[in-house]
């Protein structure tokens, strides 16, 4: 990833060198990031619904979880308002 990022700023780098004006410059690096800005987004969209999806599932069993504690809670104090032990 490091070795993708500095040929990147090499390829600015030689982009700049070609081109004679700033401003054309500036022009086509806008031109070319801008796509990139959102194919980057679209990209991360798509992780972020695989996320949900494994949220989701740790929250279904934490959910269970908790409640197999309350109903065992419940059973406790039920038991201890009835006087016998569970």
């Amino acid at each position: 990833m490091l070795l993708g990022l500095f040929a990147f700023t090499w390829v600015g780098v030689l982009a700049g060198m070609l081109i004679r004006s700033s401003d054309a410059m500036h022009g086509i690096g806008f031109a070319v990031m801008l796509p990139l800005s959102f194919l980057a987004e679209f990209a991360g969209a798509r992780h972020d619904v695989l996320n949900e999806t494994v949220l989701n599932e740790t929250v279904h069993r934490e959910v269970a979880v908790h409640r197999e504690v309350a109903a065992a809670i419940t059973e406790f104090v039920l038991a201890g308002s009835r006087g016998t032990t569970p």
